[in-house]
């Protein structure tokens, strides 16, 4: 079941906004000034990503900025989030902290770890999908033709979260664009 809006196309860090797409991990890491791009995978499989991790005043969170870099055309642009609250409170070395004035994060649609069932229900309306402890949120629509694409392209935009006692733990949303 398709939702009337994207889930989210972009993620804000303070007034650092990443638009899918559009922003790169490279601008990224410029404008954060910390971070290295890491890569695994390849073909179909491969990946880049920028790690960080945040500290909130009771608990660290981890965030990665990711690219497909088949789906992204090796343009290293950001079109994939994933976050979650880490079993440990180590801040590895390929995850530096964020700059305090990167916080808070926040999905466009004002989700984010720590998020209540309430504030999904509320921002997003019913999930697509549900199979506890996970939520599926699911947007696809005929984007215009951006003279690549005969007749248009199709955009898919999906978050998934885990719920654990009634807040978002854990969250994965992307941006998929095609002809």
């Amino acid at each position: 079941m398709s939702m009337r809006h994207a889930p989210s196309g972009a993620v804000t860090l303070g007034d650092f906004r990443i638009v899918y797409a559009k922003t790169t991990l490279e601008t990224v890491a410029a404008a954060i000034g910390a971070g290295s791009i890491s890569y695994a995978g390849d073909g179909a499989d491969a990946e880049s990503w920028l790690c960080y991790s945040i500290i909130m005043p009771h608990r660290l969170e981890r965030l990665w900025l990711m690219s497909s870099l088949e789906m992204d055309g090796h343009t290293n642009a950001v079109s994939m989030v994933k976050a979650a609250i880490p079993a440990t409170s180590d801040v590895p070395k390929d995850c530096p902290r964020l700059p305090p004035y990167f916080v808070p994060v926040s999905l466009d649609t004002e989700i984010w770890l720590g998020s209540t069932t309430e504030t999904l229900t509320r921002n997003l309306g019913a999930p697509s999908h549900d199979a506890r402890p996970w939520l599926s949120y699911e947007f696809q629509t005929k984007a215009k033709d951006d003279e690549q694409c005969e007749g248009g392209y199709d955009r898919i935009n999906s978050l998934d979260v885990k719920i654990e006692g009634g807040v978002v733990v854990a969250l994965a949303t992307d941006e998929v664009t095609s002809c």
